[in-house]
Parts: C-alpha cells; sequence; structure tokens
C-alpha cells in the first residue's frame, strides 16, 4: 500500500499538467473592442485655419469678436459674415471707418449709423454719401427744428443767425445751417462745421465755389492730406490755391509741380526762395570788384550750389560807393 500512493500522486500531477497545456487562451467576446490610449481630435481645439471650411469662417468670427480686433474680419471668404464681423468691431470701438471693411453699400450705411448711434455723434452720418441713408441715420438723434424754431423768433437777422449757429456747432447738423437768412452766413456756418467736425462730405453743401474750394483747402490741411486738392473743381484757381497751400503747410516745394495755373506754381515756388539783401561798402579802387564781394558773402552765409547773387545800383558815399548785395537761393 505503501508504494501505491506514491505512484497514485505521481498519476495525478501528470493529468493535472496536462490540463493545464490543453486549456484554449481566454478570447474577447464579439462585443468587446480593445480600448485605444489616444484621445480623438476635437476639431474646436484646432486653430482656424485648420479647421474645415464650412466652420473656418465662423472660427475666424468668434476670434475677431473675442478679441474685438479688425483684422480677424479680413480673414473671412464669406461677404455675410465678414460684414457681420466688421459691424461688431466698428460698433463696440466706435471707430467709424472700419465699416469701410464691408464689401456691400447698405450694410455699411447700417454700420455707420450704428457707430453714430453708438457715439451720439449725429455728424457721423455725414460720411454716408447715399442720400436715404443718410437721413435715416440722422433720423436717429433728435430733430434740431424743435430749438431752432426758438432761433428763427429772433429779431434782427443777425442775432437769429447767431443763435443758429450756435446750436449747429453745438449739435454739429449742418441742416441748421439753412435755416439762415444770407447765403453768406449759410456758408460760413457750413465751413465751420465741416472744418471743427473735420468732415469733408460738408464742404460739398456749400453754395458759394469759393467757399467749397476753402473748406476743402483747410481739411487737406487738417489732414495733410493733398489727394484732397483734386477734388476742387470751382473755382479755375482752387486747385492752384490748394496745392500751394500744402506746399507751403508741409515745406514741401515738389507740391509746386503740381499747381495747374503757371502763374500760381511760379508763386509756389517763390515761397522756397530765400531772400538776403547786405549793403557793402568800399573806398574809391579801381581793384575792388563788389560782385565778387557779393560772392563771397553769399559762400559765407548760404549753399552756393542753391544760390544766386547779384548787384544794385551803387550809392554814391563820401569817401567811396556802396552797393546793395541781393542774394536769392531755392529751397
Amino acid at each position: 500500500m505503501a508504494k501505491i500512493l506514491p505512484l497514485l500522486l505521481f498519476a495525478f500531477i501528470l493529468l493535472g499538467i496536462g490540463c493545464v497545456k490543453n486549456n484554449p487562451s481566454p478570447t474577447l467576446a464579439a462585443s468587446q473592442t480593445p480600448t485605444s490610449s489616444i484621445a480623438p481630435i476635437n476639431e474646436n481645439d484646432l486653430p482656424c485655419a485648420q479647421r474645415d471650411l464650412a466652420m473656418r469662417d465662423s472660427c475666424y468670427l468668434q476670434d475677431a469678436q473675442d478679441l474685438k480686433n479688425a483684422n480677424g474680419c479680413n480673414k473671412i471668404q464669406n461677404a455675410k459674415i465678414a460684414s457681420e464681423c466688421f459691424a461688431y468691431i466698428a460698433k463696440y470701438s466706435k471707430i467709424y471707418d472700419i465699416c469701410e471693411g464691408i464689401p456691400f453699400d447698405y450694410p455699411k450705411f447700417e454700420c455707420i449709423t450704428e457707430v453714430a448711434v453708438a457715439k451720439e455723434d449725429a455728424a457721423i452720418c455725414y460720411k454716408i454719401p447715399e442720400t436715404n441713408a443718410k437721413n435715416a441715420c440722422l433720423a436717429k438723434f433728435a430733430d434740431p427744428s424743435r430749438d431752432a424754431s426758438k432761433c428763427e423768433a429772433i429779431i434782427p437777422a443777425a442775432k437769429k443767425n447767431s443763435c443758429l449757429l450756435e446750436m449747429a456747432l453745438r449739435l454739429s447738423q449742418p441742416t441748421v445751417c439753412s435755416r439762415m437768412e444770407g447765403q453768406i452766413d449759410r456758408d460760413r456756418c457750413r465751413q465751420d462745421i465741416a472744418i471743427r467736425m473735420n468732415y469733408l462730405s460738408i464742404c460739398d453743401e456749400i453754395e458759394n465755389a469759393d467757399r467749397t474750394s476753402n473748406c476743402y483747402i483747410r481739411i487737406a490741411t487738417l489732414r495733410n492730406d493733398t489727394s484732397i486738392c483734386e477734388g476742387i473743381q470751382e473755382p479755375p484757381e482752387g486747385k492752384s490755391l490748394c496745392y500751394s497751400n500744402m506746399a507751403n503747410a508741409t515745406n514741401n516745394s515738389a507740391l509746386c509741380a503740381k499747381v495747374p495755373i503757371e502763374t500760381y506754381r511760379g508763386y509756389c515756388y517763390g515761397m522756397f526762395v530765400t531772400g538776403y539783401e547786405e549793403k557793402i561798402c568800399a573806398s574809391y579802387s579801381q581793384e575792388y570788384n563788389p560782385n565778387t564781394g557779393c560772392q563771397r558773402i553769399m559762400k559765407s552765409k548760404f549753399n552756393p550750389e542753391k544760390c544766386t547773387s547779384d548787384i544794385g545800383v551803387p550809392e554814391t558815399v563820401p569817401g567811396g560807393y556802396c552797393w546793395v548785395c541781393r542774394i536769392k537761393c531755392a529751397a
């Protein structure tokens, strides 16, 4: 019996080993799938430029609105979304120039109107070139005729006009100017508002061509913008005066070349000539040359490459002569 027990034990061990070897490896159920360690990419986390085309414009719009920066609007391809973008930034920043980015007139005019209302500045409405849209913008503000009627009851006309001018400037409303008596006062009122508000379009409402031209010249100087001179049609000398004035204001003699009328062009260049006179006297001497003396003065005081000199008629004095040395130098 003692010999049989070890043999039985050995047999059971072999049987166990066989069972282990023949046991198949576990398998996954058909419904089970292995999990990946890499998370899927969320498109909302991608930069706008890497997103699907259908979502890209909306992304740029959201970024521009969040940053309050109109530069992002320029990246938008869809014109309607781009218009919405520019209008939002313009209204927020209260800068009507941003509305110029809108490609369609009607939304652009609406944008300018919204900026005018946001700034409480009716004068911005005059940036709208289309009459109906401009009037619709002005309608957003209080009608000045109610206060104007108080001025119109004043006698004499000079005091009435002064009252209307004060109100027109206070409300930035050139429409009030039309209630004044006399073209001169009406035009002066419009020009004052145009210059005060730096709005060129108001100059076009001035009745007198000379004053319209002067209004253009004043605003060209304010903006330092010579291109405004090209907009002057009447009177004929208006454009010449504008370029001459801008040449003087900017100290740029090259602008004189754009002056169309010859006499005004000469006047323009003349502003850049330096005039200098100095009296030189010498005792009687046949060796003394006043021209040489004048040139010596010119070289000591000016750049001789840009200057010319001449001598005036000699003046007889005790013991000799005196001459006026005249020097002119271009800018």
